[in-house]
């Protein structure tokens, strides 16, 4: 049984999918203009105008350019190293960044496999914007030169019901994804028996017959204060 790591193109139309279901773009454009710019960007305490931000596990850079967004207007240069893993991930990164069109946002690309101790090294005094999609927790980095760590947490309550969806078979594709998605398992339905899968639906539809996505998540703003 494959899980759903092992195909990192498969990985992403269920992030993105479950992403769209559970408002995740809405709740992060939220956070960026509010949040984000309290916790992180007013504490940026630098004469410098030129900001480098570095991303580790970017994805397709659909929720970090929401943040970078945000840094490229408070300041005048921004040089945006991404790291990340799965090349198609990168290509469709770099496609979404051609239609922002940023003019004071330089972008540089590297696999995270090869690049990320090398890349590190390069960085210094790092303004980080870090997400880890995986595991839903998203870290932000300011950090200058020396003394004490200090963080923010921010808690985030998300739930939907998509027991209609799950229900239903009039998205069959978006269906399947999701269940895959759900279970972290390439072809789920198909790779257990029919008893064993009818179980599981069961068993998440247990909370009075509904189909309940517990999404919750944090978000981490830590300061290195000078």
């Amino acid at each position: 049984m494959a899980t759903l790591v092992d195909d990192k193109v498969y990985y992403m139309e269920g992030f993105k999918l479950h992403s769209l279901k559970m408002g995740r773009y809405k709740i992060m454009e939220e956070l960026a203009k509010s949040v984000f710019v309290t916790s992180v960007i007013e504490k940026m305490d630098t004469k410098d105008t030129n900001i480098r931000n570095l991303g580790i596990g970017s994805g397709n850079g659909e929720i970090e350019s929401i943040f970078t967004k945000q840094l490229s207007d408070h300041f005048g240069k921004l040089e945006n190293t991404v790291i990340e893993p799965a090349e198609e991930a990168i290509e469709e990164y770099k496609r979404l960044t051609a239609k922002n069109n940023w003019s004071n946002v330089e972008y540089s690309w590297f696999n995270a496999e090869n690049s990320y101790s090398k890349i590190v090294k390069r960085f210094p005094d790092i303004g980080a914007l870090q997400t880890i999609n995986c595991i839903d927790v998203l870290a932000v980095l300011a950090v200058c030169q020396e003394s004490q760590f200090q963080f923010e947490r921010y808690h985030h309550e998300c739930t939907t019901d998509i027991t209609d969806f799950i229900s239903s078979d009039d998205h069959p594709r978006e269906k399947k994804v999701t269940i895959d998605y759900l279970m972290q398992t390439v072809d789920f339905k198909e790779s257990v028996s029919e008893s064993l899968y009818n179980e599981v639906i069961d068993y998440i539809k247990s909370f009075d017959g509904q189909i309940l996505l517990m999404n919750d998540f944090d978000v981490i703003f830590i300061q290195k204060k000078c």
